[in-house]
């Protein structure tokens, strides 16, 4: 499978689903806790990490996305993914 393809899929399946669970329960917590400043910090960058992803999704359909940025972003991914593990 091109890293295209699995990008395209870890995005759809799992990361942008992730995401967006995360900005509802984040817009639920908004003006509920005394920390309303971070949470309001943390959603905008949860607002901007969707976007991102959203454009790669947009790239990969409109055939401009390289297998090499696939690559670097599933690497990326890999990373994030094993910096929350050792969370």
């Amino acid at each position: 499978m091109s890293h295209i393809k699995k990008l395209e899929k870890l995005l759809k399946d799992n990361v942008i689903p992730e995401i967006k669970e995360n900005i509802v329960e984040l817009e639920a917590l908004i003006g509920k806790k005394k920390n309303e400043k971070k949470i309001l910090e943390e959603l905008k960058y949860m607002q901007e990490v969707k976007a991102y992803f959203d454009e790669a999704i947009i790239n990969i359909e409109n055939k401009s996305m390289t297998e090499e940025i696939a690559y670097e972003l599933l690497q990326g991914l890999e990373e994030m993914e094993m910096d929350e593990d050792e969370v």
